[in-house]
């Protein structure tokens, strides 16, 4: 069929592959370096996306070695990289925890999420040391290069269960996160982390695809899927790096003076800001905005937004997020009655979420405010 003799004469070309496959492996890493290294990036928990870029820039080698056939004649080292699948769907969500949270505190428990990755290491390590060599290869054989049959269907579908289940959750935490962010500035950081979750989806989608055609049998379509993947992953990433060139992940956004205000009228602003935030509390409304505030003083949101950003805060969020904690805090230590709730506090400041209210205030305080309301009363 002509059809079928296109295919083969462009997908099967293993040359263009390993090419494709080598600039995907340098771009994962110029990507994972970039995260790992940047201070902002780390402080933002993008780093968790950086060792997770750098594991794929590994898959991909895993899959450059098995072009070459490098593992029928090592045998040994087949399996050294298969592992780190486990660690995809940690990395994600704790890089979606520290975007929602903030920071992250870790503590034993946490380790959990590393177990099955730790049980499979065991595993391939107890494999590698307890069969001979000639079984070693021949199963290799079948199974690495060939890769089809049930067992290995059945062995692969747990993985991509356990990366599917962590994208999920992780995907709802930022969600949630750009929804209470939504009311008050636009995130460049959340905006990043979308972008970057549905390019993962897409990618992991099409390797799912392989891996059940693979399992099929169908030889004919196995090749034109593989140089999908890596045609894909290559746009994908270029366009990506195009993106940052344009809008930088983690910007400083500069904060330049308003044409005809002066640095005395920008503190006299900030004076009547403070005023109005600690004699009027303003900031216990819900609903509080940029423009209330200019409407409250007679000026306008531009400069409110200006003064603000140059002498307060980051943002309006962070200035009124400090003033209710603030706030909090002194409630939490001043009163003594044992039925007044930290709902009640949270809801008196002028917060309408409960997950909201203790993120802000152990991002502030180190301390849940319950932790604080103990150590306080003591």
């Amino acid at each position: 069929m002509i059809w079928l003799y296109l295919v083969n004469r462009i997908f099967l070309d293993v040359e263009a592959l390993k090419i494709l496959a080598v600039i995907a492996i340098s771009l994962f890493a110029l990507l994972a370096v970039f995260l790992i290294s940047n201070a902002k990036a780390r402080v933002k928990g993008f780093v968790w996306l950086g060792v997770f870029f750098l594991l794929l820039a590994l898959n991909f080698i895993d899959g450059l070695f098995l072009l070459n056939g490098y593992y029928q004649n090592w045998p040994r080292l087949a399996f050294w990289e298969d592992s780190n699948a486990l660690l995809y769907g940690p990395l994600i969500y704790f890089f979606s925890l520290q975007v929602n949270k903030g920071f992250i505190v870790f503590r034993p428990k946490m380790l959990f999420h590393f177990l099955p990755f730790i049980i499979f290491v065991f595993f391939i390590l107890y494999y590698h040391t307890t069969s001979s060599l000639v079984e070693t290869k021949a199963l290799l054989v079948e199974i690495v290069t060939y890769r089809t049959g049930p067992r290995v269907l059945l062995g692969i579908l747990p993985i991509f269960a356990h990366l599917l289940t962590y994208m999920v959750v992780s995907y709802k935490l930022l969600i949630r996160h750009k929804e209470q962010l939504k009311h008050y500035y636009s995130s460049i950081e959340i905006s990043w982390a979308f972008e970057i979750i549905k390019m993962i989806l897409l990618i992991f989608s099409i390797s799912f695809a392989i891996t059940f055609v693979q399992y099929l049998g169908k030889k004919d379509l196995f090749p034109v899927l593989l140089f999908l993947l890596n045609i894909l992953t290559v746009f994908l990433l270029v366009r990506l790096l195009l993106q940052a060139l344009k809008k930088p992940m983690f910007q400083t956004v500069k904060n330049t003076p308003i044409q005809g205000l002066s640095e005395q009228e920008t503190q006299a602003i900030k004076t009547k800001i403070e005023k109005l935030l600690t004699e009027k509390k303003c900031y216990m409304n819900p609903q509080l905005t940029v423009n209330d505030l200019a409407n409250e003083l007679g000026v306008s949101k531009r400069v409110i937004s200006h003064t603000i950003n140059a002498t307060m805060a980051d943002n309006f969020y962070d200035l009124i997020n400090e003033y209710r904690i603030k706030e909090a805090q002194r409630i939490l230590i001043e009163n003594k009655d044992s039925k007044f709730t930290v709902l009640e506090v949270l809801y008196e400041v002028g917060y309408n979420s409960k997950s909201s209210f203790n993120t802000q205030f152990k991002k502030k305080t180190g301390m849940t405010p319950s932790e604080y309301r103990r150590l306080k009363q003591k």
